[in-house]
């Protein structure tokens, strides 16, 4: 049922098990001795016209964009592992992130796995693809294609796939340009540098780390060369030159640009969106996995986990012919069959893995009724 040979991956929210009214504001100490001071100045009681009112402190707005240093200002102290996070038309609420890799043959689950949902879908992408390879691996297949929507383009990505030459199909951001969009300079590949249209090289000075961790080449001209120059006024900055910041990836989006105009690109476009968009859907709506019903990370992995369990079950047995199923239901000694023999051997191991966790099959941890109706009548 599995090919491995191709792998289109998505993420999603997932709601956390915790409220927006339990969000307070972090406090970091940097002594000990501050800190008991402080205790011991609060030791009175304080007057009770002193006591702030819990009806003045501030909601959070409904459909309002997160900031992005929100994080690290509040968290919940019932789930600190959740972020806030929102998408367009969505209220802003407490997530985790389930990245999902799925076999385009025949829709079966290859990995899943729970992020914190302020992270980026880049920076998960090459964590996700190591345990793919892992899982594949140790069953004799490679992967040879991934796709994955615009969220995934990014310097982290790029640099995993080429590593380990693996061909990727994932869209550029939209402002993602490549090096002939500046008009009138032009890209010297041998000397790595930039020609301007009055001659001067802006030639490579050093690298320069950004905020969400990549890394960027910086091309500038001296100050010389832009002394006397015409257009100074309109192309210079302040300082009198001029610069350029390239990714060091640069030449990996250019390359996936073009891949993607290709007509194999266009058909990759298409096959992700039917194949790992409905795992999706059908893992958040009739699975489960909406919400998760436990504290952190580790556990909210492990319901993402049990659920795609559940739907490659599911899988496993609507792989049987239904002639094979409607015989075998007739003939008599028919539990002795290879097919439910392995069945019955992977229902054996789930159990198994719920008792060593010390799980009840009427807690909500699992949340999902399937795999437990499974577990208790397999047959």
């Amino acid at each position: 049922m599995v090919a491995g040979k191709r792998q289109a991956i998505d993420s999603a929210f997932v709601k956390a098990n915790a409220a927006m009214s339990s969000l307070v504001e972090r406090e970091i100490m940097n002594d000990a001795a501050t800190y008991g001071k402080q205790l011991d100045d609060h030791n009175d009681e304080a007057p009770a016209g002193d006591i702030p009112d819990e009806n003045t402190k501030p909601k959070p707005r409904k459909n309002a964009k997160v900031d992005k240093k929100a994080n690290s200002k509040r968290y919940s102290p019932s789930d600190p592992d959740a972020r806030l996070s929102v998408k367009p038309g969505k209220t802003t609420r407490l997530n985790y992130s389930a990245h999902i890799s799925v076999d385009t043959q025949n829709h079966v689950i290859t990995h899943i796995q729970a992020f914190h949902a302020d992270k980026g879908d880049a920076p998960c992408l090459p964590e996700i693809l190591t345990h793919v390879a892992g899982n594949l691996k140790d069953n004799g297949m490679e992967i040879e294609d991934v796709l994955a929507d615009t969220g995934y383009s990014g310097e982290a990505a790029l640099l995993f796939l080429a590593g380990n030459h693996i061909k990727g199909f994932i869209p550029n951001r939209p402002g993602c340009q490549s090096r002939e969009s500046r008009q009138g300079f032009s890209y010297d590949g041998e000397q790595d540098r930039y020609v301007c249209p009055e001659g001067k090289n802006l030639t490579f000075h050093n690298f320069k780390k950004a905020e969400n961790d990549n890394t960027h080449k910086i091309y500038r001209t001296s100050v010389k060369d832009c002394r006397d120059c015409p257009l100074k006024s309109t192309c210079a900055n302040l300082q009198g030159f001029k610069v350029f910041k390239d990714s060091v990836a640069k030449d990996l989006y250019i390359e996936m640009h073009e891949r993607m105009q290709t007509r194999q690109g266009s058909k990759a476009r298409k096959v992700r969106q039917s194949t790992v968009e409905p795992v999706l859907g059908t893992l958040i709506n009739f699975t489960g996995m909406k919400q998760v019903n436990t504290k952190g990370l580790e556990l909210a992995n492990k319901c993402m986990i049990m659920a795609a369990i559940a739907y490659n079950l599911k899988k496993l047995v609507n792989g049987i012919p239904a002639k094979i199923r409607r015989r075998k239901r007739k003939l008599p000694g028919n539990h002795s069959d290879a097919v439910i023999n392995t069945l019955s051997a992977c229902l054996l191991k789930i159990a198994n893995i719920l008792t060593a966790f010390s799980i009840d099959y009427k807690s909500k941890w699992p949340n999902n009724h399937l795999l437990c109706n499974l577990i208790i009548q397999p047959f």
